[in-house]
């Protein structure tokens, strides 16, 4: 198994942080230098299938990101191992190779995506086998807290349990098989917002913007299969004030 970490060049600080957080854990953390997005000849992007003519709801910072998962895609799908990626900011829990390990092995294979950690400042939903479909919200006030990052990354809790994700924000902490980055390659370009996601639990749609966008867009079309694990087995800051996607590179 390959495991990788996104990072840009230029952000020693998120490194630092995210060495400091998960020193602990038992896995060879590898950086991938991120893509930067203004750099990107948006031409040559279109021709080669990776971003719909015309676009332009996609950011620099957006699209430098998109362009490193994408690259990471590509290279799982061409070989034979998962690959564990993560983004720089991602906080694991203390435990977090005792019980994604196992998850992995049992139950990678029957799906594209498999999630460890989303966005808490946005709405996940999961599925149950009973059919019953879950909104949930989220309360960072905790999250606020000085040094939580650090308690968090030394707790054990308890076993999460894993369900059918059908709308998560966010590519802090996930797992993907050759068969599944084939899926999210075909389902996930060209980046276009020409389509809209529908926000579930709200009356509101977005137009794609991010490759997270286009994720719940391919599972609002049931073209990929995703799932989550609850509690999560990683967190992030949510920080606009330090996001490389949120604003421009």
């Amino acid at each position: 198994m390959k495991t990788l970490v996104i990072s840009l060049a230029r952000r020693v600080d998120r490194r630092a942080a995210f060495e400091r957080w998960n020193r602990g854990q038992p896995l060879p953390f590898s950086y991938l230098p991120a893509a930067e997005g203004d750099r990107m000849d948006r031409l040559r992007l279109i021709e080669n299938g990776v971003l719909a003519e015309g676009e332009s709801n996609f950011g620099p910072g957006a699209l430098g990101n998109a362009l490193s998962h994408a690259a990471i895609w590509r290279e799982c799908a061409d070989g034979r191992e998962p690959f564990l990626i993560f983004e720089d900011d991602a906080c694991l829990r203390g435990d977090f190779w005792k019980h994604a390990k196992p998850m992995m092995e049992r139950h990678l294979a029957s799906c594209d995506v498999m999630t460890f950690g989303y966005n808490t400042d946005s709405v996940v939903v999961l599925g149950s086998s009973d059919g019953v479909v879950s909104a949930m919200r989220f309360d960072e006030t905790a999250k606020r807290q000085p040094g939580y990052f650090e308690t968090y990354s030394r707790l054990h809790d308890v076993r999460p349990n894993l369900f059918r994700c059908i709308q998560f924000w966010g590519l802090l902490a996930y797992a993907i098989s050759p068969a599944g980055a084939r899926a999210l390659l075909a389902a996930c370009l060209p980046l276009s917002s020409r389509e809209t996601v529908t926000l579930i639990g709200t009356e509101r749609t977005v137009r794609p913007y991010g490759i997270d966008s286009m994720i719940n867009l391919a599972l609002q079309q049931g073209r990929i299969r995703a799932t989550a694990c609850y509690p999560a087995l990683a967190l992030g800051p949510n920080s606009q004030a330090t996001s490389d996607i949120q604003t421009a590179c």
